[in-house]
């Protein structure tokens, strides 16, 4: 026989999801004590509605990050062709690094040999990186995508 979630544990998984996510904050706020909060993560039922929503929220965060990825990257391309060389380089560090995510969560990295990159832009990322070059030059050789025309906030990227 299925046990079901009590209105009180119901109550806390919808703060708890609505809110910031800190445990102890929406224990305390509906006068929940730790030892009935531990004894609820012993039950089944419980655990399975928790599970389900923690996947929940993180196909969300998943569906967020994959609708807004394409721009974020653009702009760090558009960025490294700033006027700042430290904001280029960084910039610079942080498509490496966004790739090399990328590769990670999907798998991608053992079972696809990596895309070829363009050799003027390699060339450029690499002249960013050791210092050699100072952005804003007129041989850019990177190029953003159309993404990147968004419209630009007043507020200072860095």
């Amino acid at each position: 026989m299925k046990r079901s979630l009590t209105s009180r544990q119901r109550q806390f998984l919808d703060a708890l999801f609505s809110g910031d996510g800190d445990e102890a904050a929406v224990l305390q706020a509906l006068g929940i004590m730790e030892r009935t909060y531990r004894r609820w993560l012993g039950q089944r039922a419980f655990l399975e509605e928790l599970a389900c929503r923690v996947c929940s929220t993180r196909r969300r965060w998943q569906l967020l990050l994959a609708r807004y990825s394409p721009t974020a990257a653009a702009r760090l391309i558009d960025l490294t062709a700033g006027d700042k060389p430290e904001t280029a380089r960084k910039a610079c560090l942080d498509v490496l690094t966004l790739q090399q995510r990328a590769d990670g969560a999907t798998g991608t990295l053992e079972s696809l040999p990596p895309a070829p990159l363009d050799p003027d832009v390699a060339a450029r990322m690499l002249s960013i990186l050791a210092g050699e070059h100072e952005p804003g030059d007129a041989d850019e050789g990177i190029e953003a995508r159309p993404e990147a025309d968004a419209p630009e906030s007043d507020e200072p990227v860095e």
